[in-house]
């Protein structure tokens, strides 16, 4: 297997991938959305954290962040750490979210004035407020992290790790996730990377 892969065999990988991550999200999506009981874990610390709107704009960056190692990663062994790594994240939130199905009370009545508020209603109109433990924008978050780190150093790897915690602290401040939900998924990313490495 050559150690650097070209842009054009990433994207060939990244292209069916996000198909099938988009085809399985909104399975699960739906599914988690029937008649079902589902775990509020919300708490006191939740309620009080504020609902600011213009923090869209760095929930929404979450997508092109997470596909981020798929484009700028040649090197072989960490472009396939961090692809294996956002697939077991999938199939363990996945079957997390069916077996264990959870719900979000989210601000539903968002006056979309702007670009980023018309991107978050129809995000939220698309999108039920369900499956949303643990957090996938925080674990896949946390592969792309530790997948610059070890490609470029504490240097840049320190600007995603910044960013990341913005991703974070956004998925709160959306009402998307709740704090049980990012401490989840970053655990589950953690794991899983150093999981995925040991084997690789």
């Amino acid at each position: 297997m050559p150690s650097e892969l070209p842009l054009t065999t990433r994207l060939s990988i990244l292209l069916p991938s996000l198909i099938l991550w988009v085809a399985h999200y909104f399975a699960i999506n739906r599914l988690s959305g029937r008649n079902r009981a589902r775990t509020d874990w919300s708490t006191r610390l939740d309620a009080a954290i504020p609902f600011i709107p213009r923090s869209a704009m760095v929930y929404l960056s979450t997508y092109p962040f997470g596909l981020s190692p798929f484009v700028l990663i040649s090197e072989t062994k960490l472009f396939a750490a961090a692809a294996y790594s956002y697939l077991v994240i999938t199939a363990v939130s996945a079957i997390i979210n069916v077996v264990f199905p959870s719900q979000v009370k989210r601000v539903e009545d968002i006056n979309p004035d702007g670009f980023l508020l018309m991107l978050l209603d129809r995000y939220q109109r698309l999108c039920r407020p369900y499956d949303n433990f643990p957090s996938t924008h925080v674990a896949y978050s946390t592969v792309v992290v530790g997948t610059f780190f070890l490609a470029w150093g504490p240097g840049p790897g320190s600007l995603f790790l910044v960013w990341a915690l913005l991703i974070a602290i956004s998925t709160m401040t959306t009402k998307q996730h709740y704090l049980a939900d990012v401490a989840a998924g970053g655990a589950l990313g953690l794991a899983v990377s150093l999981l995925v490495l040991s084997f690789i």
